[in-house]
Parts: structure tokens; C-alpha cells; sequence
């Protein structure tokens, strides 16, 4: 089963760098508000402490569905080119739902408790990421010019 953990989670990872690299940018009015995108993923991660506190993994099971919509939402609206950085980030939480995921249906509440503790160590990173490079949004960036090809026109 150790030997199966790696394996289970390079799906997620390699699923949200290719939905980041082939999803068609979409027009700003078109992407949800990266605002409105981040405050409910914390209210999902917020609401999730509940069921896991009273070891209700039906209503954990519930917020993992949601976050992880959220999240493919996030990545597929995200840049035209997103960073490795950020994509390190998503793939860590993404690898964090996928194990509450798991641990709500095995019902083991102590893996749980460490998958969200996960979960919550990404959203911080994440956020210190994107605080320190100050440039965040759902829309594509304007495109740059090439001189080279200018140049030669």
C-alpha cells in the first residue's frame, strides 16, 4: 500500500498541469473572480474542520468534492503560463484533497486530521507565494512582442 501512495497521486499532478497547459484562455468576463474563487475554497476549508472534528466523513466527503471543483476551476482559469512554483503549490493541494478524499472513505479520522493539516500547510504557502510576486489573476497576461519577429516583417 506504501508502494501505491506516489502512484495514486501523480494522476492529480499531472492532470492539473495539463489542464493548465491545454485549457483555452478564457475572456476576463467569462472567469470567475479570482476573489470570489479564493474566499470559497476558505470557506470550504473552514466548513471541512467540522465533520472532521465529529467524524462526520459523509459532510467531509462533501467539502473534499467542492474543493477539489474549486480547484480545477482555479488551475483551468489560471494564467496562460503559471509558474512552476504555483503548480507546485496546486499539486500539493490537490495531493491534500485526494487524501482526505481517501481517508473519509476509509473512515480513518486520524488520517484525515493530517491530510487537512496538509491542506491548510498548502493554502499558507501558496498564499506567501503569491503575496511575494504581488501578481495574481485569472485572466491571461497581455502578450508580449516579439522584436525579433518585428524586426523581420
Amino acid at each position: 500500500m506504501v508502494v501505491e501512495e506516489p502512484m495514486r497521486r501523480l494522476p492529480v499532478a499531472l492532470l492539473a498541469v495539463v489542464m493548465v497547459v491545454t485549457a483555452p484562455v478564457a475572456p476576463r468576463a467569462q472567469s470567475p473572480p479570482l476573489k470570489a474563487v479564493m474566499q470559497e475554497k476558505a470557506q470550504n476549508a473552514q466548513g471541512l474542520l467540522r465533520p472532521l472534528v465529529l467524524g462526520d466523513f459523509t459532510g467531509m466527503e462533501r467539502y473534499v468534492t467542492q474543493l477539489s471543483r474549486l480547484t480545477y476551476t482555479e488551475v483551468s482559469s489560471w494564467q496562460a503560463q503559471p509558474n512552476s512554483d504555483y503548480l507546485q503549490q496546486v499539486s500539493a493541494f490537490l495531493a491534500a484533497i485526494e487524501e482526505l478524499g481517501g481517508a473519509a472513505q476509509a473512515r480513518e479520522a486520524r488520517r484525515a486530521s493530517t491530510a487537512y493539516a496538509n491542506l491548510v500547510a498548502s493554502c499558507v504557502n501558496c498564499h506567501q507565494l503569491v503575496k511575494a510576486r504581488q501578481s495574481v489573476s485569472l485572466a491571461p497576461p497581455p502578450p508580449v512582442l516579439d522584436s525579433n519577429r518585428l524586426a523581420g516583417s
